[in-house]
């Protein structure tokens, strides 16, 4: 490769590794999106306290795209000890830049995926060598709803990622509601939105199962914000009206919402739970199920009902945000967040009423929005305008 056609640097703050190989994983789809249109290195310098692990770096080319993650140990906490963690962090990715230079040339513009804590490597190399940088936000926890809020971190957590956010060259968001929240608790910025990618080559209509029972999925990784537990109640609510159809939890079992389920009489009867499964299965998934059940308290866009749709599968959500941009009657219920009794509900009326979704319509529809080639294009569009200022 020569010089004249140097790739883009993006710094990811979360990117799939061999500790989590989940981790940011939409990241990891948007730039092989935007590596249709341009050469893409993604750094991600993955920070850990597993004893155990050893390894140093991974490295992985997929045509246009090249993705390093460096593992780095945290020594203890302390004030200390955090000084050191990211004094190490800069180094590391001096190191890294400075071989980016000698091979290629010093970046025209940098891509930063979520603030903390690649925006603070970004931030700082605009301020020592000028480059420019395009930040994107994912996270959710500006959100009012969320449990550990923006507003709720520390002083100096809330004035880097302010800092970060104030001197991106553009700021993109999955969604208007992200950047709405961002403007009320962060800085007052202009936005452009670019949505998650779905890869439409696995997610693809498919005719749904016919024979009984209706079967309702929940996917994700079930921490507090996605409310499973409300789910859980509303599914009893809905035991007590209705008796042929079957809930899948699937993802991170928790043992709580296994106990609340058995107690409730629900357990390998309407509700089982199932492990986390892979990209490919959750296709699968999406393709033998009837609707997608979403509870969240907070959702900044939502991969899993964007794939759903791409699948021609309808959704049930709360209005949890960025979720219902892309939400409406023709492939949706939306009800109140936190209403229990709604969702039942919402359940009740998708199962009398499924005939009324045209689910081909549905996935032919989404499949053209939130694909690798229109996602990428965007990005790359948005690339183009900083480097032709």
């Amino acid at each position: 490769m020569s010089k004249e056609d140097a790739p883009i640097l993006c710094l990811a703050s979360w990117y799939p590794n061999e500790l989590d190989a989940y981790e940011g994983d939409f990241i990891e789809r948007k730039m092989k999106a935007l590596a249709i249109y341009r050469k893409v290195e993604v750094l991600h310098v993955k920070k850990h306290s597993e004893v155990s692990f050893n390894k140093k770096k991974s490295e992985h080319a997929n045509g246009h795209l090249k993705a390093t993650v460096i593992y780095q140990k945290n020594t203890s906490e302390g004030i200390l000890n955090s000084i050191k963690n990211y004094y190490s962090l800069i180094k590391t990715h001096n190191s890294f830049l400075k071989v980016f230079i000698t091979k290629h040339k010093k970046p025209k513009v940098i891509l930063v995926q979520v603030p903390y804590n690649a925006g603070i490597i970004a931030w700082y190399w605009k301020l020592r060598y000028n480059i420019p940088y395009i930040l994107t936000e994912h996270y959710g926890i500006y959100n009012e709803h969320y449990e550990q809020h923006f507003n709720t971190r520390s002083w100096l957590y809330k004035h880097v990622v302010k800092k970060i956010v104030s001197q991106a060259e553009k700021l993109v968001t999955v969604s208007h509601s992200l950047a709405n929240d961002m403007n009320n608790w962060v800085v007052k910025k202009e936005h452009t939105k670019i949505s998650n990618v779905v890869d439409t080559h696995q997610f693809i209509y498919q005719p749904k199962p016919v024979a009984s029972p209706f079967i309702f999925c929940h996917l994700s990784n079930m921490i507090p914000v996605k409310n499973v537990t409300g789910i859980i109640d509303a599914v009893h609510l809905l035991s007590k009206q209705k008796t042929d159809f079957v809930l899948n939890l699937v993802g991170s079992k928790n043992q709580d919402h296994i106990a609340q389920a058995k107690e409730l009489g629900l357990l390998d009867r309407h509700i089982f739970f199932k492990d986390v499964i892979s990209y490919t299965d959750v296709a699968s998934t999406l393709q033998q199920s009837h609707a997608l059940v979403m509870f969240s308290n907070t959702e900044s866009q939502s991969c899993i009902s964007l794939e759903a749709l791409c699948t021609g599968t309808p959704v049930i959500s709360s209005k949890a945000g960025g979720i219902e941009e892309h939400l409406d009657n023709s492939n949706s219920i939306l009800i109140e967040r936190g209403d229990t009794h709604a969702l039942a509900q919402a359940m009740s009326t998708m199962i009398d009423n499924y005939s009324n979704f045209n689910q081909e319509e549905i996935a032919l529809k989404n499949q053209k929005q939130w694909n690798f080639e229109t996602i990428g294009a965007q990005y790359n569009e948005l690339i183009e305008h900083v480097l032709s200022q």
